[in-house]
């Protein structure tokens, strides 16, 4: 307890390295499970602070084995309901910073709003809308978004605390892309005053701005280029080159007929490959059986057939020990 206190005090004072020592000591002193969990938060939040996130990592696999240990798991839900919550906001945040936005995205939905401000030391519950909103939208496919998001009654109660994000996920999954990228474009400086979310905005734009052009494409065999790049309200020529991006990342399938304008759905040709890979197992099956053959016909003639350089070296060795002995004049 006096560990916690102390370290309480730096974590107050600014004092984060030696918040971070004093709440380590407490370990030691650990005599139940909740004391065991409340360690481990503190740690973690003082980590987090620090950018420590090995740090956090690690007090978090403990965290979870704590959460989850039988005996515990009802004792530690009955003092505090949201430490599953917090738990799995903290594993998101950490994917966030790494920049694994689909991990992200998968813990933030797991969280229940009911954690409401008991974590704001480490995560605001509008910072786990949003930045779980973005990545969801970044990363999910359309079942998957669907599944997830838009029928999770918790998370859905989330987003009401960040209405444009609610907004532009609602446009991105009824397929109005160029209303969700107008909301995104609205936001944007926004998410650039936010301290967790600024270094990743150019990359969550280019990742849901490509999922929507994926997705955009994905019906139909051909697009003229002209509608599609008024649908994302750019140029042709921009268009072009976003999508040439996309083909080469191996993000679209498809590709661009230049002279007309037109983009085209590629299809592989799955059947042609097919035979081509039997083609070449019967070769090879037919190579491994030539082989096969002709061993037993060497073995069955008694034919034995010796490497001439090993040959040599016994060859050599047999007249080495039977040298005669040198004979003195």
């Amino acid at each position: 307890i006096g560990y916690n206190d102390l370290g309480e005090f730096y974590y107050r004072t600014g004092d984060l390295a030696n918040a971070l020592r004093s709440f380590i000591q407490a370990r030691d002193y650990c005599t139940t499970e909740k004391h065991m969990v409340d360690m481990c938060f503190n740690v973690i939040k003082a980590s987090i602070h620090l950018k420590n996130y090995t740090n956090v990592n690690n007090y978090l696999v403990k965290l979870e084995q704590s959460i989850a240990a039988p005996s515990s798991s009802s004792a530690a839900a009955d003092s505090d309901p949201t430490v599953p919550s917090q738990a799995a906001a903290t594993s998101g945040l950490v994917h966030f910073v790494t920049k694994k936005y689909h991990a992200a995205a998968l813990k933030f939905v797991e969280c229940h709003v009911d954690i409401g401000d008991k974590y704001k030391d480490v995560i605001h519950a509008e910072d786990i809308a949003l930045i779980g909103g973005l990545c969801a939208v970044a990363t999910f496919p359309r079942a998957e978004l669907k599944d997830r998001v838009m029928q999770n009654p918790s998370f859905k109660a989330f987003l009401e605390l960040v209405p444009r994000v609610r907004e532009l996920i609602a446009a991105f999954y009824a397929g109005h892309y160029a209303t969700s990228l107008h909301i995104l474009a609205d936001v944007t400086q926004e998410l650039a005053l936010d301290v967790i979310v600024a270094p990743h905005v150019l990359d969550l734009i280019n990742e849901i701005r490509h999922r929507a052009i994926a997705q955009y494409f994905n019906p139909y065999l051909s697009v003229d280029l002209k509608v599609m790049a008024v649908a994302f309200n750019t140029s042709v020529a921009a268009m072009e080159a976003e999508l040439t991006e996309l083909i080469v990342a191996n993000k679209l399938q498809a590709r661009i007929d230049s002279h007309h304008e037109v983009l085209h759905a590629f299809q592989p040709n799955h059947r042609t490959a097919t035979f081509q890979k039997a083609v070449d197992m019967g070769r090879q099956y037919a190579a491994d059986t030539k082989a096969l053959v002709l061993r037993m016909s060497l073995v069955k003639h008694n034919i034995v057939v010796v490497n001439p350089t090993s040959a040599n070296d016994r060859h050599s060795r047999h007249n080495h020990h039977h040298h005669p002995p040198h004979q003195d004049d």
